[in-house]
């Protein structure tokens, strides 16, 4: 689960691994390869697995302007603020 201005919002297992992830790396990035190896651990899978996750996570917490995922080219991920697990 995740609150975005008050308001619970489900989220979908591979969403929740990768902000997990995210939140857990804060501040340093994450990289592809560190997504491959936590969150679909061995499976093949293309970044666009990953990107699709982050998109879907920008669309929840309304991050249009790519103010909370920053997406750092040919590298990864990265949070560009600090979230409260709650």
């Amino acid at each position: 689960m995740l609150s975005v201005d008050g308001v619970s919002v489900r989220l979908r297992k591979k969403e929740s691994e990768v902000l997990s992830l995210l939140c857990d790396k804060y501040p340093d990035p994450v990289t592809h390869d560190d997504f491959f190896k936590h969150i679909w651990r061995g499976q093949v899978v293309t970044v666009q697995s990953i990107a699709q996750s982050i998109r879907s996570l920008r669309v929840i917490t309304g991050d249009h302007n790519r103010d909370i995922i920053t997406t750092i080219p040919k590298l990864g991920y990265q949070l560009s603020v600090e979230l409260t697990v709650m």
